[in-house]
């Protein structure tokens, strides 16, 4: 795979968990630095952890700065404000304790024997502290003194980087990320490719399709129990973004496009 081209027009890419974690143990030598959002950005974007304390993301400018690769960063999510709370005193619910620079793996290596295909691009690394799926857009704290500001924080990110960092001259945009992150690139590629429509955007949701539909336990599987239909709780928590496409098909039952229904937005996803 040549360094500045995607292989194929597949609209999905997906990985084996196997190849990641083969992936994620190789490591090069460069590394991203740390860029947190200032109070003045915060204040413009709502972009914050859990906790209130400011987001923000790692970066390292490739060779071929008009390719990219974004990566969400995975780690579960919560639901309840004991879990939201726990959480919060954590790096996956804080900046506080996010280091100045992280080394790349995988998509994120620059090391041309380990990352062949996209070692040359610029890389974009956003840390997951909102344990939100990447999906909230809840401005102000909710009734727990809480975040949830994961959409928000991807918002700032294209922002700032779109001022300062050369992404409006993109022509390859891929977008990828683990488990919470996978979630995340799911959601999220049809709103990258709508904000860079000069830019071909692809998705590589690594381990995303966690929500195959609604999660049964075993008995209830082998005596046919029909799944309980989507709800609307995770969605309402977080104030979930949603696709526009499958938001406009469903008026009145948005919810069901939100982070935590993948199997039912998968159709709706365009890029």
């Amino acid at each position: 795979m040549a360094g500045s081209n995607f292989a194929g027009d597949y609209k999905f890419v997906f990985v084996f968990l196997a190849a990641i974690s083969f992936t994620m143990s190789l490591c090069p030598a460069t590394g991203m630095d740390v860029y947190v959002f200032t109070s003045d950005e915060v204040e413009q974007y709502r972009s914050r952890c859990l906790d209130g304390s400011p987001s923000g993301f790692y970066y390292e400018k490739g060779e071929n700065s008009t390719n990219w690769i974004f990566y969400l960063q995975g780690g579960g999510l919560c639901d309840s404000e004991d879990s939201c709370r726990s959480r919060a005193k954590g790096s996956l619910g804080s900046s506080h304790q996010w280091g100045e620079s992280k080394t790349g793996w995988g998509l994120l290596s620059s090391n041309a024997s380990v990352n062949p295909g996209f070692y040359t691009w610029s890389k974009v690394y956003i840390p997951y502290c909102g344990g939100d799926l990447h999906s909230g857009t809840r401005r102000v704290a909710n009734e727990w003194g809480l975040y949830f500001s994961g959409h928000l924080t991807i918002v700032a990110v294209l922002e700032k980087l779109k001022s300062a960092g050369g992404l409006l001259d993109s022509q390859n945009i891929l977008l990828s990320g683990l488990s919470a992150g996978g979630i995340g690139a799911f959601e999220h590629v049809d709103f990258f490719a709508a904000q860079f429509r000069h830019a071909r955007v692809r998705a590589s949701p690594q381990a995303g399709y966690v929500f195959p539909g609604n999660p049964q336990s075993y008995a209830e599987f082998v005596s046919h129990t029909p799944a309980p239909a989507p709800n609307s709780a995770v969605h309402d928590l977080y104030n979930a973004t949603v696709d526009r496409t499958c938001a406009d098909a469903n008026a009145g039952s948005q919810y069901k496009c939100g982070p935590a229904n993948i199997d039912y937005l998968l159709p709706y996803i365009q890029a």
